[in-house]
């Protein structure tokens, strides 16, 4: 598997894939770190915080995910809703078919456009649809960044901020490190010309420096696993900074 050590499985607002994961590294000879995706909120924007080394088991904690698992679902309901009010006849259930077992969110509802017909590829789905301001548009429910970084914390993991580029706006970093961010995303396939900023903030503000390679399965078929990949050092300074967040929780 392209030689990977260790991997982590990141999914939105669920950790029902890490058990398996586990087992499956175990059989592999691949460490398999738990993890999750976490949408949040600042000034109105939507930002994605992720969570390393969690405690996936934590009650708290999987009880907040079933909750915006929960809105989740009812969010797809409203965006069939608004879509059927612009002629877009699509079903439902059609979309739950295609989430499985996963968290259901708009790259399904953009799947399911795309192979009925209504648009000439996912990324059309958002443009036309789906996207922030567009007619099918639903906010999502999220927690403050305050709040999404505490939850992180309270289950023993460590809260990195997710593809910081897609933000487009770097000057709120250090309030996010003022409220307990402790690592970023340097790494990722299309940052490439922004890196050296992003380590440099890493290192300006002493957080942790993390990659991925973002995948989506076949909904991004441009990225496979392992597309992206970071050294050994960074994860053991990661597993550092997990062991450090537990002790002080």
């Amino acid at each position: 598997m392209k030689g990977i050590q260790t991997i982590s499985i990141t999914d939105h607002d669920t950790v029902d894939g890490i058990e398996a994961a586990i087992l499956s590294g175990k059989k592999n000879k691949i460490d398999v770190i738990p993890g999750v995706e976490l949408s949040a909120e600042y000034n109105g924007s939507e930002i994605h915080i992720l969570g390393y080394f969690i405690d996936y088991k934590d009650v708290y904690f999987c009880n907040q995910l079933k909750s915006f698992r929960d809105h989740r679902i009812n969010r797809i309901f409203e965006i069939v809703d608004k879509l059927q009010d612009l002629n877009v006849q699509i079903d439902a259930k059609n979309i739950f078919d295609i989430v499985g077992n996963g968290s259901p969110g708009r790259l399904h509802v953009a799947e399911e456009l795309y192979q009925s017909g209504y648009t000439k590829n996912i990324y059309d789905s958002f443009y036309t649809y789906l996207g922030n301001n567009k007619p099918a548009y639903v906010k999502k429910q999220t927690l403050d960044c305050k709040k999404t970084i505490e939850l992180i914390v309270g289950a023993g993991g460590v809260p990195v901020l997710a593809h910081p580029y897609k933000m487009n706006n770097d000057a709120i970093i250090s309030d996010l490190v003022d409220i307990g961010l402790q690592g970023i995303e340097v790494y990722y396939p299309s940052n490439e010309p922004v890196r050296a900023k992003y380590k440099m903030l890493a290192d300006k503000y002493g957080m942790v420096v993390t990659g991925g390679s973002d995948y989506h399965g076949r909904r991004r078929p441009d990225v496979c696993v392992g597309t992206m990949t970071i050294g050994m050092e960074l994860v053991e300074k990661l597993k550092e900074r997990s062991m450090a967040v537990k002790r002080c929780g």
